[in-house]
């Protein structure tokens, strides 16, 4: 959940479990984003967007995800961290809003990869396609005056690009509610 102001840290990570929602341990923040999902499922990568940083929460064996410690650490001058993903390499994906790109980082925060777009909002990142290493990324208009859309008349479209690690594969999920 988030602020939908964008002001006050009341945004807040949600559990399902078993019939039952439950508000996690995490600490509220004004805009939450991610989460990313590790291969192994023991890791979620939780993006606090104005924070400008990303923390790394090990997910017990019962679901349950505990303290973070610190992943990333971004500069605003470089855009604001928005939806993550991983790869089935363990890579987290970072879409960043105002920074006219993707990046991927490596388990130990190592950036790999930079894919720049002709619009300053990138919002997410999907890995599909037949092999999962076609990444749709998502951008936004929201934000953006009557000029600098004129001069990003692609703002809100998806992009392609391939990537060299494919995504993991989602397992569907029903819920009773």
């Amino acid at each position: 959940s988030m602020d939908n102001r964008e002001v006050h840290p009341t945004g807040h990570i949600y559990q399902w479990h078993r019939g039952a929602v439950s508000r996690t341990a995490v600490p509220p923040v004004v805009i939450t984003n991610g989460p990313a999902i590790s291969p192994d499922g023991r890791t979620a990568y939780l993006v606090d967007t104005l924070g400008l940083s990303i923390a790394a929460h090990p997910i017990g064996l019962d679901g349950t995800i505990g303290a973070g410690r610190p992943f990333l650490k971004f500069d605003a001058s470089k855009g604001y961290p928005d939806g993550a993903i991983c790869d089935a390499g363990g890579g987290v994906w970072v879409g960043f809003y105002g920074g006219w790109a993707a990046r991927r980082f490596a388990p130990d925060g190592t950036m790999t990869d930079e894919v720049r777009f002709p619009v300053s909002n990138v919002t997410k990142i999907a890995l599909g396609g037949d092999d999962g290493r076609t990444a749709f990324a998502t951008t936004a208009r929201q934000g953006l005056s009557a000029e600098r859309l004129a001069s990003q008349p692609l703002a809100g479209d998806i992009f392609t690009f391939r990537t060299d690690i494919g995504g993991i594969p989602v397992m569907p999920v029903s819920l009773d509610l």
